[in-house]
């Protein structure tokens, strides 16, 4: 009787063997999948807080425009606009420090 209990607890054994490497290779592919997704949510999360920042930027640069002059004659300055009569100076930033 050992003999057969022996026979049986290795075909248990070889059963639950088999179990785990079938769902293994059943579930590692699904498993890679569902990371895959995961880092490609992450990446439209950062992309959609990247656009919702450019949105607020772009809203609080509207409401400037419609209430601080000051902002606006500055914008313009910086695209080379001037007013009848003004003068701009355009200083290039020094690229190298250290050149004389």
């Amino acid at each position: 009787m050992s003999g057969w209990k022996t026979v049986v607890r290795a075909a248990w054994l070889t059963f639950a063997i088999i179990a785990l490497a079938a769902s293994a290779a059943v579930f590692t592919p699904k498993w890679r999948e569902y990371r895959g997704y995961q880092r490609k949510l992450a990446e439209m999360q950062e992309a959609e807080r990247i656009e919702n920042d450019r949105l607020n930027q772009l809203r609080l640069n509207q409401e400037r425009f419609q209430t601080d002059p000051v902002f606006v004659e500055r914008l313009a300055h910086e695209h080379g606009l001037a007013r009848p009569g003004e003068v701009l100076f355009k200083i290039p930033a020094d690229k190298d420090p250290e050149r004389p």
